[in-house]
């Protein structure tokens, strides 16, 4: 291929503007330019090609013909990442849009509880973050359910990212829906009083989408103001566990960040 870049870097425009005795531009002639340019590069590539020894000519071609597949296989896992059990076309990687993300409204349903449950007097907001690229509350009540053994979902609220589960999607759990002690803190006060909020994602590798903090800054501001939690008391679970250390909810979450923007919507 190096007929082709040879061409357009010696030619830096190729597609210059030819005019006749009158100054028009005369558009066959530009086409029959760059025909003729064409040819003599593909004759010079051919002229290289055989000037190869014989021996080497089909490991080459055969490499090559492993780099274009490779290159293939990579482009269709691009165009088609693994969704719900099943490749699909994402036309987002074809054409991205350049548009304002859509933000989702605060579903008040999300924040009901039984009606039947003993009100609990929750202190404090446990942020954390799943760690992985994708999930929802369901797969990770099975995961609770079926590996820890634990009773349902240990976070109170899963936010999505879209892969899994909607993008700025707030799902309650059971424990929130029953007003139960919380199985997230790996921290006694914190499980009994706290309210775990996990946003899908790994935010040590990227930072929540526009969606999960819109969502994440409606959800800490109603229950913040409703149960009269202080921003010191909206932690991530980082600053909380005990037994151990960890690096949830990730260096891309900025809890201080958080506060604010709760405290500056109660003005």
């Amino acid at each position: 291929m190096n007929w082709l870049t040879d061409f357009f870097y010696t030619n830096p425009d190729p597609f210059e503007t030819l005019t006749d005795a009158a100054g028009t531009p005369i558009e066959s002639r530009r086409r029959e330019t760059f025909r003729h340019a064409f040819k003599a590069r593909r004759g010079r590539s051919k002229i290289s090609w055989k000037k190869i020894p014989k021996r080497f000519r089909k490991p080459l071609a055969i490499a090559l013909g492993m780099l274009l597949l490779a290159a293939v296989v990579v482009s269709a896992m691009w165009l088609f990442p693994y969704k719900n059990g099943r490749r699909e076309l994402s036309l987002g990687n074809l054409f991205p849009s350049s548009a304002a993300p859509e933000l989702p409204e605060f579903e008040e349903e999300s924040t009901a509880t039984d009606p039947k449950a003993a009100p609990r007097r929750w202190r404090y907001i446990v942020v954390h973050h799943s760690a992985g690229t994708s999930g929802s509350a369901q797969s990770f009540d099975a995961y609770h359910r079926e590996v820890r053994g634990w009773q349902s979902l240990g976070y109170h609220f899963v936010i999505g990212n879209g892969k899994g589960q909607g993008d700025g999607k707030i799902a309650p759990g059971p424990r929130w829906y029953g007003q139960q002690t919380g199985a997230h803190a790996h921290s006694a006060e914190h499980n009994e009083f706290g309210i775990g909020i996990c946003l899908v994602g790994n935010f040590d590798a990227q930072e929540p989408t526009p969606a999960q903090w819109r969502a994440l800054v409606d959800l800490v501001k109603r229950l913040s103001a409703k149960y009269g939690i202080q921003p010191s008391n909206i932690v991530g679970h980082c600053q909380i566990r005990q037994g151990g250390t960890t690096a949830c909810p990730g260096k891309n979450l900025n809890v201080q960040a958080l506060r604010e923007a709760v405290m500056s919507d109660r003005r």
